[in-house]
């Protein structure tokens, strides 16, 4: 009985959170086709750039992006388009963090988008959620969450 009831009780708590309405948000892709789902905050708000990991999708990202949104946070996701190489995948990055145009930039990537986020420049600091592909990539501290 009480199983049942604590699995009740967590599907109403997730009906709720997928429930809740996203923030406010521009979708564009980029001139190279990639997906750039954008929370807007006013400058200085520091952005955060999130990178799904290879077999996921920027829908995975939604709920870390609102979460960041609530915390102050312009929030960026980024989803690639297939196909390209992984420097394309690091350099459109690179791309979108300059072009920002904010003093503070911040990148969260899971696994491959680990990779992504490590191996690019323009980042004031980087997160890892689940473990980078190439920890050859991490220099000085990570914080890495799974």
């Amino acid at each position: 009985m009480a199983g049942r009831l604590l699995l009740t009780t967590a599907i109403i708590l997730c009906s709720i959170l997928l429930a809740e309405p996203e923030p406010p948000h521009t979708q564009n892709r980029t001139a190279r086709g990639s997906t750039v789902t954008t929370f807007e905050r006013p400058a200085p708000a520091p952005v955060v750039f999130v990178v799904h990991s290879v077999f996921q999708d920027h829908f995975t990202c939604l709920p870390m992006a609102r979460a960041l949104w609530d915390a102050g946070f312009e929030v960026v996701v980024v989803e690639f388009r297939t196909g390209l190489g992984f420097g394309e995948y690091v350099i459109e990055l690179e791309e979108l963090a300059k072009a920002s145009g904010r003093e503070r930039v911040y990148g969260v990537g899971h696994s491959m988008g680990a990779d992504i986020v490590f191996s690019a420049g323009g980042f004031n600091g980087r997160a890892a959620l689940g473990f980078p592909v190439d920890a050859s990539l991490v220099e000085g501290g990570v914080l890495v969450g799974a």
